[in-house]
């Protein structure tokens, strides 16, 4: 059943999207996404009243973000960087103000037509439980450097991967946007520190290290990050930039609950040129700045009246001229604006299935993200994924539960090859207002009469930096990745105090990639040629095809212990092993002459094909811990350590050992501060964090930055 709804509902959803796509250049859009989100029908309701007003905390400052919604439904909107929102909702609702770190108020709206509210810090986020290294502690008893993200802050959001949707959300993580590419997941930092050969965070799903490009934001639970060295040690080596540990969502105890959520927004590029739009500006400054440092100028006299003739005037016949037997363009291209969209469309639909009673639950899930690039074509970047999430648990006896997870990510990408760095995307910027475009279509060109001998040109693209060629004839890049992860897991409890944790998890990775370098043909703009075309950066066409098999393997047991010790002392204790290998064979093959761009098989072909392989393998295994003492709620002491070994070194430095330690002192508990609990929730002190690493500081480098280099498997 659950199979059959998904295929309904998600053919249902491919046909509105293939419907969205084609009206998109149809639409008169504003500058602001549009969401959409169903979870239910409702009857439409008369929006008659305007709302508006401003979020702020008790000292009165603005709180920028704040959600403000009506229950039950989905109009909402967020507070600008003043704290000031304004929102039309059905007469006689009211509005719920949220903000995550402060007490949720609703209020009645009434006749009121300005509504200004003040959020209280939230006490009880002191006692938020977090997740931490292999396992969980108390918000308010850590002493690492750790920050937390919840599902409210990706849910409801027009987001195409999990870094869009932490950006700004937590402090010392910065994200950063590669490119346009669709295909493309920001990457991550903490804390802006890296080392010379550059360092990205470990990121965990569920403990199994996973990219979280291929992740649907809708099924995370939470998200923490480990920042310094006390939250990450127990991750050793790989820990060196820090980690990131994502939480996917579970089933609870409850009734069937099903829930669709369908959202279509436009992306707007966040640079684009601004060219000079008058070409005679342009020439007399290019001028100008060439005197000054070569002496001479760039344009010539006759550009420079070209130019000046098109800017009073311009029309068609100002707009070409031919001298010395070279055609020269006078106006201006609009290039720029002519390449690049003004709105990026992303469709995505979800479809999630939970429930479960107190001996069972599940939750299953369905994502579709389809997501174009910036290129105003028919032959546009466009990047696709597909998710598939099922979890379930059974409590097998009072001492016994398992879990199960199956987690397939489906990815296609498809742009434009990449011929050379002078023509894609990317020399957008180096295109001047005045280079050639396209082969005019003149009423003469060198003389009365020669119209016939040059038509056969007209409409075809001149070189240079000139992308257009390439996207509209050249080749494409695409690639499928399919990854798929099992994973078992079993609790014991088997005595007070005692949990003991266990997991094995399989993945298999398969990628396959295709660059098809076809031919095109541009045009010279020197009119006495014999042959004006020419292959620009394409003189060889090939097909050049990957395919990528990885499977990795993840094995994961810890054991938690909380002793009993009198009321003021509270100590626990956290020892665990982990193993993680894996192996990787590639095969590539290349075949050149293309017998015709529109069958892209290396079959297809007439000139030299070869064929390459490779293969390697690694491991990682590590035996950790982490212990926590606390006395009387006051005083803090952590410590953590890991003993880690991995095959991308030598046997002689394979191993070492990655300890921390870290205390607190929860001032606020203190006698001396009992006046002070109206006002002050919580305060927290600490020495900085201490770390040691025995033997060479340089095995801290994060492994997973190095080569694959072969090694013992085993360990």
């Amino acid at each position: 059943m659950v199979a059959i709804l998904f295929f309904v509902l998600s053919g249902g959803l491919m046909a509105q999207g293939q419907r969205l796509d084609r009206n998109l250049k149809n639409l008169t859009v504003p500058e602001q996404a549009s969401i959409e989100k169903i979870e239910k029908s409702e009857p439409a309701a008369a929006f008659d009243v305007t709302v508006s007003g401003t979020v702020t905390d008790a000292n009165g400052e603005p709180i920028p973000g704040a959600t403000v919604s009506v229950p039950g439904t989905s109009i909402g909107t967020a507070t600008d960087l003043d704290g000031k929102y304004s929102l039309t909702v059905p007469d006689g609702a009211s509005l719920v103000f949220s903000f995550i770190g402060f007490e949720s108020q609703t209020v009645e709206v009434g006749n009121r037509q300005t509504i200004n509210i003040s959020l209280a810090e939230s006490t009880a986020n002191l006692d938020e439980v977090v997740v931490v290294g292999y396992g969980t502690q108390q918000k308010v008893n850590l002493t690492g450097a750790v920050g937390v993200a919840t599902s409210e802050r990706l849910e409801g959001r027009p987001i195409a991967n999990v870094a869009e949707g932490l950006q700004g959300v937590i402090p010392n993580l910065n994200i950063a946007p590669r490119n346009g590419d669709p295909s493309q997941s920001p990457a991550f930092n903490i804390r802006g520190f890296q080392s010379i050969n550059g360092g990205s965070p470990l990121v965990l799903v569920d403990n199994v290290p996973m990219d979280l490009n291929r992740v649907n934001p809708n099924d995370i639970e939470s998200v923490s990050v480990l920042k310094d060295a006390a939250a990450a040690a127990v991750y050793g080596a790989r820990a060196a930039f820090g980690v990131i540990l994502v939480t996917t969502k579970s089933g609870k105890a409850g009734k069937v609950n099903v829930s669709i959520n369908s959202q279509f927004s436009l992306a707007k590029p966040i640079f684009n040129m601004d060219p000079v739009t008058d070409p005679h500006d342009f020439v007399n400054a290019r001028n100008i700045a060439n005197i000054r440092t070569n002496g001479v100028p760039s344009y010539d006299d006759d550009m420079v009246e070209g130019t000046r003739r098109w800017s009073e005037n311009p029309i068609p016949e100002n707009e070409w001229g031919v001298v010395d037997g070279n055609l020269r363009f006078y106006g201006f291209n609009n290039y720029q604006n002519d390449i690049m969209t003004t709105f990026a469309p992303t469709q995505q639909h979800d479809v999630t299935i939970s429930g479960g009673s107190e001996t069972s639950n599940y939750f299953v899930s369905f994502g579709h993200l389809n997501k174009d690039g910036y290129l105003d074509s028919d032959r546009n970047e466009n990047f696709k994924r597909y998710n598939v999430l099922m979890k379930g648990e059974f409590k097998v006896n009072d001492w016994l539960t398992l879990d199960e997870k199956i987690v397939v990510n489906t990815q296609k990408s498809d742009k434009p090859y990449f011929y050379n760095w002078d023509v894609n995307i990317n020399s957008l910027a180096r295109v001047n207002p005045i280079m050639p475009i396209q082969f005019p279509d003149l009423p003469f060109y060198l003389q009365q009469g020669d119209r016939e001998q040059y038509e056969q040109y007209i409409g075809m693209y001149f070189g240079g930096t000139n992308f257009f060629p390439y996207l509209e004839d050249g080749g494409r890049s695409t690639w499928t990745r399919n990854d798929i992860w099992l994973t078992q897991g079993a609790t014991l409890t088997p005595v007070k105090g005692l949990t003991i944790k266990g997991n094995f998890s399989y993945n298999y990775n398969y990628r396959n990639s295709q660059d098809v370098a076809s031919k095109i043909e541009i045009v010279s703009n020197n009119l006495l040629e014999a042959n004006p075309i020419s292959n620009g950066f394409s003189g060889n066409d090939f097909i050049n095809e990957v395919n990528d098999i990885n499977q990795y393997y993840v094995f994961n047991a810890y054991a938690d212990y909380e002793f009993s010790l009198p009321e003021k002392h509270s100590l626990t204790a956290m020892v665990g092993f982990n193993q993680e290998w894996g192996q990787n064979k590639r095969v590539r093959a290349q075949a050149n002459t293309l017998i015709t761009p529109l069958i892209t098989d290396l079959n297809a072909t007439i000139g030299m094909q070869q064929t390459f392989g490779s293969s390697n393998h690694n491991s990682l295994r590590g035996g950790f811990f982490r212990v926590n003492y606390i006395f009387d709620e006051r005083y803090l002491i952590e410590s953590n350590g890991r003993y880690d070994g991995t095959s991308r070194f030598p046997t002689s430095d394979r191993f070492g050992f990655f300890p921390s330690l870290s205390v607190g002192w929860r001032i606020s508990n203190e006698n001396f501060m009992a006046n002070t609990s109206s006002w002050l929730d919580e305060l927290r002190s600490g020495p900085p964090t201490v770390r040691w690493v025995t033997n060479c500081w340089g095995i801290i480098s994060t492994p997973t930055s190095l080569p694959w280099a072969s090694g013992n498997p085993a360990l």
